[in-house]
């Protein structure tokens, strides 16, 4: 048990029932360039990379203590099977479309799995004993393992961090 002392009330928990869920600190998300999905949309990175200092702390701290860890990533099958069309037009009306080609040196397809921006930033890389859950929408629960893998473990308790915090992290939290 690890006893915290916080306000209102102090309290106690196992770390056996609690994971830490890293949302999205990938490669699209927080590294700007001609080949990443925020790049291609001409968007600053600032925002998406304030988080990666503070988030190596926490993953230190976790590790040490034995929490479960398990980052997710979001992307697409290669043959954007599960994008819905909606999405892709939206993207494609924003700018970049989801599973268009980068000309940029990594020629990279926009937020598919298995293309080198979709993997996490190099900071944040998973340890081997760490899952990676992809997934093809905003929340990480629907149509991934995620569920899965915590009752698995017997989690009952999570802490999320990551981005972006009012849409992929805060649609896997409901």
């Amino acid at each position: 048990m690890i006893a915290v002392r916080a306000d209102p009330y102090d309290y106690a928990f196992d770390p056996a029932h609690v994971a830490l869920v890293v949302i999205d600190m990938q490669r699209d998300f927080c590294e700007a360039g001609p080949d990443t999905y925020l790049g291609r949309l001409g968007l600053p990175v600032e925002n998406t990379r304030a988080p990666i200092q503070p988030l190596q702390l926490v993953l230190k701290e976790m590790r040490s203590r034995n929490f479960t860890i398990i980052h997710t990533r979001e992307g697409h099958r290669a043959s954007l099977g599960d994008c819905p069309e909606l999405k892709r037009w939206r993207s494609r009306m924003s700018g970049c479309e989801v599973g268009s080609a980068s000309s940029g040196s990594v020629c990279s397809r926009a937020l598919v799995r298995g293309e080198p921006t979709h993997d996490l930033i190099p900071e944040l890389q998973p340890l081997a004993n760490e899952d990676v859950v992809d997934g093809a929408g905003k929340g990480k629960i629907f149509a991934t393992d995620l569920e899965w893998l915590l009752r698995q473990r017997g989690i009952t308790k999570l802490v999320f961090c990551g981005v972006t915090t009012a849409c992929c992290v805060a649609t896997t939290m409901r």
